[in-house]
């Protein structure tokens, strides 16, 4: 049997197409939700947990190799799923394209989960992690780059609601610090749209590329690498 796989927010539109994925792949997923009717209805194993209820999800994770949290906003349930993790000692990995969300999860379970020798991993989706991966390929043998710039171009998209609602929480947070509820701790502008519940449909191209001006042949030189789907 293979490993056991925890994805939380399991029957909304990513969770789904995660439990998916991991079937194929070999491994076992453990499905973890409020809506009991709803889990139920997939006929795999699940456990009812909330963010609300830690003690739920400490139960809900009993047994899980790893989890996978699918369910925004991520503002709310990032948290409170990587805190179940990390007393559960299993890596944690997230679909978040919440940047606000992402820098509280690096801000405060940065170093708990280094101190845990436990994975801590956040926006490995569409927006995040594909971004990150042709970013690193870009950089080929590169110890480091000066810019990194990934554009994503979607010939449509149709977000789900539960975008629409993360997109919400994130317009707002950004509206607290402006007006100075929340103190400001970036120290670089950040933007982004969409999330792993967004929905491209006829094709998507990425592109990623990162510039050095440390460069002993060159005060400036780029590399790029670039994927498309039909």
């Amino acid at each position: 049997m293979g490993q056991r796989v925890a994805v939380f927010g399991a029957y909304g539109h990513t969770g789904r197409f995660v439990v998916t994925e991991l079937r194929e792949r070999g491994f076992v997923p453990l499905l973890l939700g409020r809506d009991e009717s709803r889990l139920a209805a997939s006929g795999l194993a699940y456990r009812v947990a909330s963010v609300d209820d830690p003690a739920s999800l400490d139960q809900a994770l009993i047994g899980a190799d790893a989890v996978i949290n699918c369910a925004g906003p991520f503002a709310s349930t990032a948290a409170p799923v990587i805190e179940a993790a990390l007393r559960a000692g299993i890596p944690y990995v997230d679909v978040a394209a919440e940047i606000e969300a992402n820098v509280d999860t690096f801000a405060h379970f940065g170093k708990p989960a280094r101190a845990a020798g436990i994975s801590v991993v956040p926006a490995m989706a569409f927006f995040g992690g594909l971004g990150d991966l042709l970013v690193t390929t870009a950089m080929g043998d590169w110890t480091s780059a000066d810019e990194a710039h990934v554009a994503y171009g979607l010939s449509s998209w149709h977000p789900t609601a539960g975008t629409v609602a993360a997109g919400a929480v994130s317009r707002e947070r950004r509206a607290d610090v402006v007006a100075g509820i929340e103190p400001q701790q970036q120290t670089r502008r950040a933007h982004a749209t969409g999330c792993a519940g967004c929905q491209p449909s006829a094709g998507a191209i990425v592109s990623a590329s990162v510039r050095s001006r440390a460069s002993a042949s060159s005060s400036d030189e780029l590399s790029d690498c670039t994927t498309g789907r039909k």
